[in-house]
């Protein structure tokens, strides 16, 4: 009678002790999905400015060595880009130190995104698509949010973060640019990310009705 008493006992107490722990895997989890934002930010902000920067020149300059070429507009109509875009008025502050970088895409196509030292990287393709001046300036003021959010630095280390972490702390430029160069360009951004861009461009457009 005993016996039988220990058994369920233990059993019961396995039981519970099994549920703890899956409740616990849970919300570690839950935990390390919440704050893998925050964590990924932190690491790159500690990362020195100059692997930063080394990191987005060799991305840009492998970019250039495989699938971009250069520009076709006119040196005109990139001044004229430029001229516009930098005398946009900020909602508040200053802009990000930011460079525009005008490619001809070929199989990427239209497409526009920011390296994490501050290159804006324009194909042809995609400064052509806009019916005018504005719409163009609108969309590419999502690309300043990001450079204002830091989006682009923070998902080059978002999956290294440890041994991005481990570089810092041994001052290793080699592989701290290395691991923030090989996660570069980041194209695509989560909702929320990309929702955070937007709604810094629709600031931008309002400073500049």
């Amino acid at each position: 009678m005993f016996a039988a008493c220990w058994r369920m006992l233990c059993r019961h107490t396995s039981q519970r002790l099994l549920l703890v722990l899956l409740a616990l895997a849970v919300a570690l989890t839950a935990a390390a999905h919440f704050f893998e934002r925050d964590w990924a930010g932190w690491i790159g902000q500690r990362a020195p400015a100059s692997w930063v920067q080394a990191a987005s020149t060799r991305t840009l300059q492998r970019l250039d060595a495989t699938v971009l070429t250069p520009s076709a507009l006119t040196l005109d109509r990139q001044n004229a880009v430029n001229t516009k875009f930098a005398a946009l008025r900020m909602p508040q502050g200053e802009a990000p130190l930011y460079e525009l970088v005008f490619r001809h895409g070929g199989n990427v196509g239209a497409r526009s995104f920011t390296l994490s030292g501050g290159q804006i990287v324009l194909t042809d393709e995609w400064v052509q698509q806009f019916s005018n001046d504005r719409v163009l300036l609108t969309a590419l003021s999502v690309q300043l949010g990001h450079l204002q959010n830091h989006d682009a630095l923070r998902s080059s280390v978002d999956q290294a973060g440890l041994r991005m972490l481990y570089a810092i702390f041994r001052g290793d430029a080699t592989l701290g640019t290395r691991l923030m160069s090989d996660a570069q360009p980041v194209l695509l951004y989560d909702a929320r990310t990309e929702q955070e861009a937007v709604q810094f461009s629709a600031a931008v457009m309002q400073a500049n009705p």
